[in-house]
């Protein structure tokens, strides 16, 4: 099912749809101040509750909507594994079975390796871009 089909039937169906929305409207308040002081911890715990939350809400939906698999979650489980150790990563996903870590840039290769010990799945390093930013257009 595509992800437009899904958060159409999330929003028509899902009783858990607009307490999900009233909880990102307070995470992307949260998420603004966490990005501005710099907390990583903070950026990466609103991330992953955003997310499952996000999941919660389409399994809720009538028909569920389910795109974690087994694999995600025990990708997800060794996330939280590696976080209890210490290790700052947090997990996010979108409407599909795939999970991004959010960690430092310097902790990347780190927790690749560490993740490449506990599954079969393909993990894929990547960084962030520039950002975002205004360029004037000269004639």
């Amino acid at each position: 099912m595509s992800s437009r089909e899904a958060m159409r039937r999330t929003v028509a169906t899902s009783p858990l749809y607009r307490d999900w929305v009233t909880d990102s409207r307070a995470d992307l308040a949260r998420m603004h101040t966490a990005l501005h002081e710099g907390d990583m911890a903070a950026v990466g715990a609103i991330t992953e509750r955003n997310a499952l939350g996000m999941h919660a809400t389409m399994e809720a939906a009538r028909p569920a909507v389910r795109y974690r698999t087994a694999a995600t979650d025990a990708v997800l489980g060794h996330i939280r594994r590696l976080r209890e150790e210490g290790v700052g990563a947090w997990a996010t996903m979108d409407a599909g079975p795939n999970v991004k870590v959010l960690c430092a840039s310097a902790d990347a290769r780190r927790i690749a390796a560490r993740m490449r010990e506990t599954t079969d799945a393909r993990v894929i390093v990547a960084h962030s871009g520039p950002g975002a930013r205004l360029q004037r257009v000269t004639a």
